[in-house]
């Protein structure tokens, strides 16, 4: 029905990740290297219209001094759009930023590990928003001595973690799950009727 590529001479788009909201417009995710200002790295999040894949907004979240790269994308039952990614600020943390169905920021948070720890890195990989908005963002947690499997075993390495937030980007809760070798890039997480179905690449 149509093709359109989309462009920008100073940019490269990477990591783009697709989602579809109740009007069949096209919510496009992503990673923008700006190569005109020291290949910064940002968020980008684009809306296109799914009857003649015009851009009907689009929106890039980061600041010059620090890259937003990894993007995860979900649309909550209201039509806000929730993105996220994954910055270093002295240590790894997650960025989740909600925009409306407009494309307007309404939030932006940069989290730290809620199970605390030092150097206790934190990455995300994917997420998904329940009927209530709330969100659930699925990644990997640097941690020493994790208990590996049911003999009681430990191991440095990096645990599957998933963690809730409320509508207003607040952490409500965060789980630890096995096993201590998972990878974040590998990782799934998805809301259905009540039940969280996570899934982990491990190394």
């Amino acid at each position: 029905i149509w093709q359109k590529t989309y462009q920008d001479a100073s940019t490269v788009a990477t990591g783009v990740i697709l989602a579809v909201d109740v009007n069949n417009d096209l919510v496009l995710g992503g990673s923008r290297t700006d190569q005109n200002h020291g290949n910064h790295v940002a968020l980008l999040a684009m809306k296109i219209s799914g009857f003649d894949g015009s851009i009907i907004w689009e929106n890039t979240l980061g600041t010059s001094e620090n890259n937003i790269d990894r993007p995860c994308l979900s649309i909550d039952g209201d039509g806000n759009i929730i993105v996220g990614g994954w910055t270093y600020l002295g240590e790894d943390r997650v960025v989740i930023a909600k925009l409306n169905p407009f494309g307007q920021q309404v939030w932006s948070k940069t989290i730290s590990n809620p199970e605390g720890g030092y150097n206790y890195a934190m990455e995300v990989g994917s997420l998904d928003t329940d009927e209530s908005g709330n969100i659930y963002f699925i990644g990997t947690y640097q941690v020493p001595n994790f208990v590996t499997d049911l003999q009681g075993n430990t191991d440095d390495g990096r645990a599957g973690q998933v963690v809730k937030l409320n509508s207003n980007g607040d952490v409500q809760w965060s789980r630890l799950v096995g096993p201590g070798d998972c990878n974040d890039m590998g990782s799934q997480i998805v809301y259905k009727d009540g039940r969280l179905y996570s899934m982990f690449q491990t190394e």
